[in-house]
């Protein structure tokens, strides 16, 4: 894939996480990276914000802390933009909570893509 098709590609997928409100918390890049021939090549990386089950600073507990989230998908011919996007929009409302709501959450074991924001009306 050439560099004015990848810019495409990062546009149309900036695109659809702008439409889905996320544009301001996921950010899409170029990098190199080896694919699974070992071979260094072009792949799309979208990272966010998430929260993570993980160890305390004691490593005494578990603990949920904040994470960063990555997406990688090499730039080859079977790349779609739209079904990029579609893996990180699907959790658009996990990434878009507090780091708190996630929490709850993961706790109630709800998978980020099935967690749903509650939103109040006055």
């Amino acid at each position: 894939m050439n560099s004015f098709k990848a810019i495409k590609q990062v546009n149309q997928i900036e695109n659809l996480l702008n439409a889905a409100g996320l544009g301001d918390l996921v950010s899409v890049t170029i990098e190199s990276a080896l694919n699974n021939r070992d071979k260094k090549v072009p792949h799309m990386v979208a990272r966010w914000t998430t929260t993570d089950l993980g160890v305390n600073e004691a490593k005494t507990a578990f603990a949920y802390n904040k994470a960063t989230a990555e997406r990688f998908e090499e730039l080859n011919r079977y790349f779609s933009a739209d079904l990029f996007a579609m893996g990180i929009t699907q959790r658009g409302d996990f990434i878009k909570a507090t780091h708190a709501q996630r929490t709850e959450a993961l706790k109630a074991t709800i998978h980020p893509a099935k967690f749903k924001l509650l939103t109040t009306k006055c």
